[in-house]
């Protein structure tokens, strides 16, 4: 796994900054007796970085689903569209009607949403 993360890291060009330490067998600070040294990803301040978050946050995806249809676009569409994205229907409407009571998104026609 350390290895095909390191290549990860070498073809990305990233592979200095995100290892410290040593491979080899002269390493010290071993794992298990194997002679190999633990790597991890650092961030700029010298202490591992966690994996980013992959999960996107769904007012976002809403917001960023209208602008690029335009600023408008049909409920059902929309719903649609999210859900093929996060097939989660209840998160979906619970994340339409929180945006609609800050006043981010309205409906200017019956079964349309619009951004304010």
């Amino acid at each position: 796994m350390a290895a095909r993360t390191r290549l990860q890291a070498e073809i990305s060009g990233k592979g200095e900054k995100l290892f410290t330490g040593n491979l080899s067998q002269e390493s010290g600070n071993s794992d298990f007796g194997t002679g190999t040294e633990r790597k991890f990803p650092v961030n700029p301040s010298g202490r591992p970085s966690n994996p980013p978050n992959l999960k996107k946050d769904p007012r976002k995806v809403i917001l960023e689903t209208l602008e690029t249809a335009g600023g408008e676009m049909e409920i059902g569409k929309l719903r649609e569209n999210i859900l093929e994205k996060d097939p989660d229907p209840e998160k979906f409407e619970e994340t339409l009607k929180k945006l609609r009571e800050t006043g981010e998104i309205y409906s200017p026609a019956r079964g349309k949403i619009k951004i304010v």
